[in-house]
């Protein structure tokens, strides 16, 4: 190391150490005549012990990366490929897990795909992480029968510390060749093992149009809340996009909170049979026995792409499956972590192209705490002097008084009208692409009451469910169908595509073939929570029952044999009518077959 690059060093840390910024700003700063110098001073050690504070921080950041960095995922199986090597997992940099090969056991390898149409190119990711190494270099390769051609020689220091991805065009004769031979063999080779860089597997662009398939869930927010449902509150992008499209005004979710409405929505299955219910218990993650949507849809072809933001839903119980792009990290409290979402959601999307797409975004801002946007505005609620947190205790508690109830409220909606306007760009780039498809759904709604807060009320189950549409000609309005939002979605969309069968899933597609609405007119959802189980089934006219029972919290096993129909309104109905339509609904759905015995059972003689 020469003098010149030890005294960088030196000088580097100095600043840092003693103006907390490693640039010439702050030093720069003591001469410039724009400065005024006053007698508010910090003390030294007062400035020392902040530094300390924000150096710990900043390690325990880098601690939390290096630890998540070192870990592996199982991957999701090649499809089409085949490949040397056993380095093959998913790997994760920056909170972002992708499918990839990584150059630590050899320094070379190669993987072949089948080339049965005419492509015309190929994306790939190179990663390089905390751990990686910064000297050597990394050749990448193309070859296909006698044909060889080298795509160009990297050094690790040119590359960044996250997945950079690289795009090559293949000329005409390349085209043709490859799909004569039917093969094409993408490799690598660094200088030498080990070396912890990562390579994905290649996606080949297609010449012919494909699906485009994108799904928003806005975390805790109920339909009424939207304008497009008739609120007085106007989110002018939702309204405009999806007043085109498809609003359905009956839509519950199958629970009342993330964790099981999540898996729900993962494998179109009721929370009683996926069984991820218990927060603070052992881990219990999505059964391998299913596939997930994002699993079927990539077998189908599709690139993939899942950007979560709450630990219900993270790679630890087995929502990253089927995702070739997963990113999750936990909600942070910069009050605009929807931003770095949409912005990471639409260069995925722009850069990706030719070929078919799914792309599945959660957002949490809309939850509480709802943290304050530095942008947003504090009006009429200036003077309100503790946090949300504070105040979503004393509300929940009963003894919150009204004005900080609509304090909360009021945050839940700027967050609401924040979402909408940051997806105004994403918004206006899909509606105007010819293969897109676009959901809009909720994992479950809001109620701010302690009495509701664990209960299946409507304010807590009922969602907004929508679908927009350029690729298929789907009917456009307000619809009164029934849909059961967290186990619909999935065969709703494999649905449109012509994909699985759904034979094994209780959801149904709100889509018959011929994309006419099918006419389903119950809703069941389910608190399986600790040692109770309820079940309420809500039909189209706006009955409903709640049917209790207890269960085993480690066994996950309900006891069938001491079920209570605990509330119930029959509307219209006469008492022995709805009884009837309670257990046509049961017998319709598809819960297990010893549950809906022992239900049918419970309201045979209702009430």
């Amino acid at each position: 190391m020469n003098m010149k690059r030890i005294c960088g060093m030196i000088l580097y840390h100095y600043r840092w150490f003693k103006y907390g910024d490693p640039s010439p700003v702050l030093v720069d700063q003591r001469k410039s005549p724009e400065v005024i110098n006053t007698k508010f001073k910090i003390s030294v050690l007062l400035k020392y012990i902040v530094l300390f504070k924000r150096t710990i921080i900043s390690m325990y950041g880098i601690h939390s990366q290096l630890l998540n960095e070192a870990k592996v995922l199982i991957p999701d199986k090649l499809l089409d490929s085949s490949a040397t090597g056993s380095n093959y997992h998913k790997y994760s940099i920056n909170n972002l897990w992708k499918n990839a090969f990584s150059v630590i056991d050899k320094e070379h390898g190669h993987i072949r795909a089948e080339i049965s149409c005419c492509c015309e190119g190929m994306y790939f990711f190179i990663g390089k992480s905390l751990l990686s190494d910064s000297k050597g270099y990394l050749l990448i390769s193309i070859e296909s029968g006698s044909y060889k051609k080298t795509l160009f020689t990297k050094h690790f220091e040119a590359l960044h510390q996250n997945w950079d991805l690289f795009f090559y065009s293949f000329e005409q004769n390349e085209k043709e060749m490859f799909q004569e031979n039917g093969y094409l063999d993408f490799s690598w080779k660094t200088d030498s093992a080990p070396k912890r860089i990562f390579i994905t597997p290649p996606i080949y662009k297609k010449s012919k149009k494909q699906n485009k398939i994108v799904v928003f869930v806005a975390d805790g927010v109920c339909p009424i809340d939207l304008g497009v449902y008739g609120s007085e509150i106007k989110t002018p992008n939702i309204d405009a996009l999806f007043s085109e499209g498809a609003v359905f005004l009956n839509s519950f979710s199958q629970s009342n909170w993330t964790l099981p409405t999540f898996a729900s929505m993962a494998t179109s299955l009721y929370p009683s049979q996926h069984n991820i219910v218990n927060p603070n218990g052992p881990i219990r993650t999505l059964s391998r026995d299913e596939l997930t949507l994002a699993e079927i849809l990539r077998n189908e072809g599709f690139v993939t792409y899942g950007d979560f933001a709450h630990r219900r839903c993270n790679q630890s119980l087995g929502h990253h499956r089927g995702y070739d792009s997963f990113y999750y990290k936990q909600h942070t409290n910069d009050g605009d972590n929807m931003s770095k979402q949409i912005s990471r959601a639409i260069n995925f999307y722009r850069n990706i192209k030719g070929v078919s797409l799914f792309m599945f975004i959660h957002f949490f801002d809309t939850h509480s705490p709802y943290h304050f946007f530095s942008e947003g505005l504090v009006d009429k609620y200036l003077l309100i002097p503790k946090s949300v947190k504070y105040y979503m205790g004393k509300t929940l508690n009963g003894t919150g008084e009204s004005e900080q109830h609509g304090f909360i409220k009021d945050r839940y909606i700027k967050k609401l009208l924040q979402l909408d306007n940051r997806l105004h760009e994403f918004i206006d780039e899909l509606s105007n692409d010819p293969e897109a498809t676009i959901f809009f759904t909720s994992d479950h709604g809001t109620s701010f009451s302690k009495l509701e807060a664990d209960t299946l009320v409507d304010s807590n189950i009922r969602t907004p469910f929508m679908v927009y549409s350029n690729k298929f000609q789907i009917e456009r309005g307000e619809f009164r169908n029934m849909v059961e939002s967290s186990i619909d979605l999935l065969p709703t969309i494999t649905s449109l595509l012509g994909v699985d069968n759904g034979a094994q899933r209780s959801g149904s597609s709100v889509y018959n073939s011929d994309l006419s609405l099918n006419s389903k007119e119950y809703a069941l959802s389910e608190s399986v929570y600790k040692e109770k189980y309820k079940l309420k089934i809500t039909d189209i006219n706006g009955s409903h029952v709640v049917i209790s029972s207890n269960r085993n919290e480690q066994s996950y096993e309900i006891d069938l044999n001491n079920f209570n129909i605990t509330s119930y309104n029959t509307g219209k109905d006469r008492a022995i009518e709805y009884g009837r339509k309670l257990i046509t609904y049961i017998e319709k759905s598809r819960l297990n077959k010893e549950l809906k015995n022992s239900l049918c059972k419970a309201v045979d003689n209702f009430p």
